[in-house]
């Protein structure tokens, strides 16, 4: 059998984001990490990504490539495995936190849908492509997937020096929504106790917080910075 032959019925997956072909249709744990330079393979964790789901996969566990549609696997060099679920679906991580871009790609995510982060008695946020998931200290972070809501929404973050609301993502609201409606969440939040002569701003441009985000000319993705006058005191 030539090389070609050989190649064309090779196997292939992804190890951090780069191709590589075997020519087995089986593989342990070890063996991925092993021909990847990952060694010893005992001080990372093997994270497979196929079909929606992410799972970790022990070092002698075997993995037949061809029950698989472009698998993916990701290691971390890590003592510990960090669980959440999205859509109810049990997922792994190997790392206290995760980069959105790449947890959507983990998940298989449409480019039409867009993943929220749900916390008992807070509001939905809307996770941000480029911004990060936080997975340590806190119970199973519950997420979900649901169709990109229409462009009339406000995605709003806001920036304080003690704090940022919301800690991930960006909070969704109509863009009637009074501005200083959105202040007194984060001050709830952060535990602001006097934000009497704090003033807002957007790009360095003032913002009338009595005004709503459409009076203020505020449409899009919109990061307000939120503290005291110069020379003015703080929470």
């Amino acid at each position: 059998m030539s090389a070609t032959d050989e190649l064309a019925r090779a196997e292939a997956y992804f190890l951090n984001d780069a191709p590589v072909t075997s020519r087995d249709k089986i593989v342990t744990g070890r063996e991925v990490l092993t021909r990847g330079g990952l060694k010893p393979p005992s001080d990372y964790r093997l994270i497979l990504a196929a079909a929606g789901q992410a799972q970790l996969v022990e070092l002698d566990a075997e993995i037949d490539l061809r029950d698989h549609v472009d698998p993916r696997f990701y290691a971390l060099q890590s003592d510990r495995v960090f669980s959440f679920t999205v859509d109810e679906i049990d997922q792994v991580w190997g790392s206290d936190t995760i980069n959105v871009n790449r947890l959507v790609n983990l998940i298989a995510m449409p480019p039409d849908r867009e993943l929220v982060l749900e916390r008992a008695g807070e509001p939905d946020i809307v996770l941000s492509s480029g911004g990060t998931l936080s997975l340590a200290d806190k119970a199973v972070e519950h997420l979900r997937t649901r169709p990109k809501a229409p462009h009339e929404f406000i995605e709003v973050t806001v920036f304080t020096t003690s704090g940022t609301f919301p800690e991930e993502g960006a909070l969704r609201v109509p863009p009637v929504t009074v501005v200083k409606q959105v202040l007194a969440r984060a001050a709830a939040k952060l535990g602001l106790t006097d934000t009497t002569d704090w003033v807002v701003t957007v790009g360095g441009r003032d913002v009338n917080p009595d005004r709503t985000f459409t009076q203020n000319g505020l449409t899009g993705r919109v990061e307000l910075e939120w503290g005291p006058r110069e020379g003015g005191g703080g929470a």
